[in-house]
């Protein structure tokens, strides 16, 4: 499986530096402590934004949740079912959709998921979508 990546929401970063800023142009405490301070203020700031601008899955994501996940069948309210869709949401909305390997290039890429092979395995993704580009001219 390859390393995870993360989307930053439009907005979010913008968040974590005007709470980061803030706190740095007007901080008096102790300057050991200023870059801590500074980043929980930013951290707050985007916990603020997640707040204010709640990221809601859509139907489709709903759909593919309920269908990869399991189901409390006995449960007459689904409760668990339910707190289960939502735990999944929040670890899922930042990920990023893994790339999509193409058949012809599956037996190229590495069998071993490292930090390293996946540089790799990448660069061959991609080398193999720009010829296919190319062919397309």
């Amino acid at each position: 499986m390859s390393e995870k990546r993360y989307i930053l929401p439009a907005g979010m970063f913008a968040a974590f530096m005007c709470g980061y800023n803030i706190c740095w142009t007007s901080y008096d405490g102790d300057e050991r402590n200023k870059h801590f301070t500074c980043m929980e203020a930013g951290v707050k700031a985007v916990l603020r934004f997640l707040a204010e601008n709640p990221i809601v899955p859509t139907e489709e994501q709903v759909e593919r949740i309920h269908n990869e996940e399991p189901v409390d069948a006995g449960s007459p309210t689904n409760v668990w079912q339910i707190r289960n869709y939502i735990k999944v949401w929040q670890w899922r909305m930042f990920l990023a959709p893994e790339p999509q390997v193409p058949k012809e290039i599956e037996d190229l890429l590495c069998a071993k998921s490292d930090t390293f092979n996946k540089h790799f395995d990448d660069r061959i993704i991609e080398a193999f979508r720009r010829g296919q580009k190319a062919g397309n001219r």
